[in-house]
């Protein structure tokens, strides 16, 4: 059982259209999301990564982190194609996200996550509640 409830639902928006991804993960890592929605918010940083260069940074991402690692026993396929963009010299972004911008991308997955996620009051009795939940059950 997940609340998923985060401080500012509008801030945790933000923060995925500017990019802030390591705010985001910390913040995804306590909550129950459905894994289509992580594996999309992981590759697009994975993709990011790629973009900017940061190979060895992308390449980690894609060996360590388990929601990608779902995706290599679940989509070998895909995984494959994540493996190549790390080898490739010319970077094509419309390829990169699927004909879209890097911002248009971050505003689908920004709009898919605000959907699982609520916002809750200055107190945080209900988010400690989620966190002892959450490390109860596991």
């Amino acid at each position: 059982m997940s609340l998923n409830v985060v401080d500012d639902v509008s801030e945790f928006v933000r923060e995925i259209k500017q990019g802030c991804w390591d705010k985001v993960l910390l913040q995804v890592s306590n909550l129950k999301i459905p894994l289509n929605k992580l594996e999309a918010l992981h590759e697009h940083i994975f993709l990011e990564m790629v973009e900017l260069r940061e190979v060895e940074a992308a390449r980690a991402l894609l060996h360590q982190s388990e929601v990608l690692n779902q995706v290599r026993k679940g989509d070998p396929e895909k995984y494959m194609e994540l493996e190549k963009c790390c080898n490739r010299t010319i970077i094509d972004v419309k390829h990169l996200y699927n004909g879209l911008s890097r911002q248009k991308k971050r505003n689908e997955i920004a709009k898919s996550l605000e959907s699982e996620v609520q916002s809750v009051p200055p107190s945080r009795l209900m988010v400690l509640i989620g966190q002892a939940i959450k490390w109860y059950a596991e």
